[in-house]
């Protein structure tokens, strides 16, 4: 727990650390935490873009040294970067018998669940700005792509 004004603790950072959602997506999010056992509030920063790109603020070394972990999250995916995702298709009673093809279509929304998605960041209801997005499925020997049926 915090102590005082006084800095009494070491900064071990960790750079990309998976954090899966509830809806099964993996963000990844760089942690600083005190180099000690124990636990420790945690402040989040969660931003749109670019963690990697923005110096270290000076408060993050600040906090951590006084006895808090701190994570900065990027929530947008970045541009021409790889994620990886796992979607949950809910549940469904289709049979495949021997032979079907399956056609797997990807797109910005979680539809029907929620049915616009403006692409921006800005709030889904109200955001008057629309950006398009484009979706890129890998599927070579780096980024071996799959669709697992359970």
């Amino acid at each position: 727990m915090p102590q005082g004004n006084r800095s009494q603790y070491r900064v071990l950072v960790e750079k990309d650390v998976p954090m899966q959602t509830r809806d099964g997506v993996t963000w990844r999010a760089d942690v600083y935490r005190p180099d000690a056992p124990g636990r420790f509030p945690v402040l989040l920063s969660r931003l749109p873009y670019n963690k990697h790109l923005r110096p270290r603020p000076g408060d993050i070394d600040y906090f951590v040294e006084r006895g808090y972990g701190v994570i900065m999250q990027d929530t947008l995916l970045t541009p021409d970067q790889v994620y990886e995702l796992t979607i949950d298709l809910w549940a469904t009673s289709h049979v495949f018998l021997p032979g079907h093809r399956v056609r797997l279509e990807i797109s910005s929304s979680n539809f029907p669940r929620f049915d616009r998605n403006v692409n921006t960041g800005e709030d889904q209801a109200t955001g008057s700005r629309w950006q398009t997005a484009a979706q890129t499925i890998f599927h070579d020997q780096r980024y071996p792509s799959h669709l697992c049926c359970r």
